[in-house]
């Protein structure tokens, strides 16, 4: 006798995990090219005296 097959995922399961993976892709595309840089916060030149 076979063991019975698995629930199918969730609608909301599948929406989230296709959100992931297109925040993932986005992030490998746009990072490592360096078409948009990370935003870090950089201390601006000293003022005048």
């Amino acid at each position: 006798m076979l063991p019975p097959l698995p629930r199918p995922p969730s609608g909301a399961l599948i929406r989230a995990s296709v959100l992931e993976l297109l925040v993932l892709a986005g992030h490998t595309l746009l990072y490592p090219t360096g078409l948009t840089q990370e935003r870090r916060t950089v201390p601006g030149p000293p003022g005048p005296p």
